[in-house]
């Protein structure tokens, strides 16, 4: 029995029973865009707090305590005013964060969250005290006890171990926040070893075989089999000995005559001279889109990029520029930029590998910057327990993104086009010592600095 797996959160609950008599007995499961296994599994077991849910747990105890008389009343009133402290810090703690990145022109998605707030350990005793008398009261008044009222306990044991586990200076877990609108905030933690327990979710039954599958599954062409998949296996524990590595397959796609990477030479740092590097990179984003008449995607790793260049762009240029926004649909955004065939789209995030447009609409995609991650408490964490968190976590992280994105550029055998890489980190002056690894990595091999190789090979194809 084969199954094709796309979305794996409830097969991860699924696979997490203890019991599985009830499960569809299979042979294999098959993961295709198994790049992303590592975050799936991580988001599966991502236990998330916020002020909101956490007062209609705290209502709900309420209302179901009343039942019976009991008076916790006056504990309530301490938990929502240890609450109302402990989110106030982690507020104010999201604040300073802003306001560093706002300097660094910086986006945050993960905040760091630190854990030494007093009123913690205060709101951890407080909910114990209130699930114990819960508990107490309804085993004397057995005949009040329903579901809800367990499934009330339940809630209130998992916040006490959250609470608990935020307390230990040698937690197991991560901790983080995001922002919720512009006044809220959700406390977020998953395990730090995520790659346990997909190895024991998918590798440690002998009963099925998982089948993994990905076009970016590798971060690096140098080594053996092994080696090309390392940081893979390193982040879902991939049994190498007992397992099955095959042969990255070459891509069906003819890229040594319909695709052309070009690199630019000298451009300011995108970090340490952000401002010259986002008006010299408008002009050489100009430049390329005179060659192919528009038709280009444009990638960003943020926002903030993506909003000053389209600014800069949008009457700088004789087609229509289109920007990826919180509030439109991403498929009314492809439709036009479908339609219009000479329009320019500027994207980030799900945009690197969420996206497919066959035809010449896209013929010519821009990589602004090198999708480095930024950092954020699991990247950390990674870094922290990595020889080399440059070279063995950054740059892998930023090559599978690099990879997705020039994806986006042939989706059939009769698309052609241009890769523009905007960040010089990967010319040839660069001393970057990432500089080799991306360019065996990468699936295009011709390459070029002269903007005039690149008129002409696109014209040569476009004609």
């Amino acid at each position: 029995l084969l199954f094709v797996i796309e979305s794996r959160k409830s097969l991860c609950h699924s696979l997490g029973r203890p019991s599985r008599s009830d499960f569809v007995q299979f042979e294999f499961v098959v993961i295709d865009e198994a790049h992303n296994l590592e975050n799936k599994v991580r988001s599966a077991f991502t236990k998330e707090m916020s002020y909101n849910s956490l007062s209609k747990t705290m209502e709900h105890i309420r209302k179901i305590s009343n039942r019976i008389g009991s008076m916790i009343d006056e504990k309530i009133k301490k938990y929502y005013e240890y609450l109302d402290q402990v989110f106030s810090e982690l507020y104010k703690q999201k604040e300073e964060q802003d306001m560093k990145a706002r300097k660094n022109d910086r986006e945050i998605e993960r905040y760091y969250v630190n854990c030494n707030i007093p009123a913690l350990s205060k709101l951890k005793k407080c909910v114990h005290d209130i699930s114990l008398e819960v508990s107490i009261q309804f085993g004397v008044e057995d005949s009040y006890k329903t579901r809800d009222v367990d499934n009330g306990i339940e809630e209130l044991q998992e916040q006490e171990y959250f609470w608990k586990s935020m307390l230990k200076g040698d937690s197991e877990d991560i901790f983080w926040m995001n922002a919720k609108g512009t006044k809220e905030v959700i406390l977020s933690s998953c395990p730090k070893n995520v790659n346990q327990l997909i190895e024991q979710l998918y590798f440690s039954d002998s009963n099925f075989t998982t089948i993994l599958t990905s076009a970016t599954i590798t971060s690096g062409s140098e080594g053996d089999y092994k080696d090309r998949y390392k940081y893979f296996s390193q982040n879902t524990n991939f049994p190498i000995e007992k397992g099955y590595i095959s042969e990255p397959k070459i891509s069906p796609f003819n890229y040594d005559e319909h695709a052309l990477i070009y690199y630019t030479e000298n451009m300011p740092h995108p970090s340490k001279e952000r401002n010259k590097f986002i008006a010299q990179g408008v002009e050489e984003i100009k430049q390329i889109l005179e060659i192919s008449k528009g038709k280009a995607l444009i990638l960003f790793t943020a926002k903030s990029d993506m909003q000053e260049v389209y600014e800069k762009l949008k009457e700088a240029v004789p087609y229509k520029v289109l920007m990826q926004n919180a509030g439109s649909s991403q498929t009314d955004i492809l439709k036009e930029f479908k339609r219009d065939v000479n329009s320019v789209l500027l994207g980030t995030g799900a945009y690197w590998e969420g996206i497919s447009v066959e035809g010449t609409a896209l013929s010519n995609l821009i990589i602004f910057r090198l999708p480095f991650p930024v950092p954020e408490p699991i990247i950390d964490y990674k870094i922290k327990v990595a020889d080399n968190g440059l070279m063995e976590v950054l740059v892998p992280e930023m090559i599978i993104k690099l990879k997705q994105g020039i994806g986006r550029l042939i989706r059939s055998d009769k698309d052609f086009g241009i890769v523009s890489i905007i960040d010089s980190r990967v010319g040839e002056n660069s001393n970057a010592l990432y500089k080799s690894v991306i360019w065996e990595s990468l699936p295009i091999k011709n390459r070029t600095s002269d903007i005039n190789e690149v008129a002409e090979f696109y014209k040569k194809l476009a004609e």
